[in-house]
């Protein structure tokens, strides 16, 4: 925990406005927006905790996806609120890629090059995130939810400011 506050606190020095620390539940990893790495080996809710109680307040987004970022990538094909779960020795996060290979054939956490192949489908995504997170809230879960649709938005909006 001392290594993410360290990070948060240092992202915060370098640029006050957009940063996000994308939270993938399923390996409560963190990486800031800027793309310093993190991986303090916290667990996801002291993770989101920290996040929400850094200095100054209002600096930090978290951008969870539960059961994992792959869920984000999911949504670029199809939309789906199907809930994740492990099954035996396979974890939510594993039970969810073996969909995704459906769609990405071969597919493994941390592949490169993804951006370019998916971007194409980014409003799909987004539009089917928007809709998955209301779903959620509204059943009361957050299996499965992503809030990458809100970084992507921000990012949108940025290249639009001149």
């Amino acid at each position: 925990m001392k290594d993410l506050k360290y990070q948060l606190k240092q992202c915060c020095h370098r640029n006050r406005d957009g940063n996000y620390v994308i939270q993938d539940k399923c390996l409560w990893s963190l990486r800031c927006a800027q793309f310093r790495g993190v991986n303090s080996g916290a667990g996801y809710a002291q993770a989101m905790d920290e996040v929400s109680r850094s200095v100054p307040r209002r600096v930090f987004s978290s951008i969870n996806s539960v059961p994992c970022f792959e869920y984000w990538l999911l949504l670029h094909f199809i939309f789906s609120t199907k809930s994740y779960t492990g099954a035996g020795a396979k974890s939510a996060c594993a039970c969810l890629i073996e969909e995704l290979h459906k769609y990405i054939p071969g597919y493994s956490k941390g592949a490169r090059g993804l951006f370019k192949d998916l971007m194409d489908q980014t409003d799909r995504a987004v539009a089917n995130s928007e809709r998955a997170l209301q779903d959620a809230e509204r059943s009361g879960t957050d299996n499965p939810s992503t809030l990458m649709h809100d970084l992507v938005e921000y990012l949108k909006h940025l290249e639009d400011d001149p």
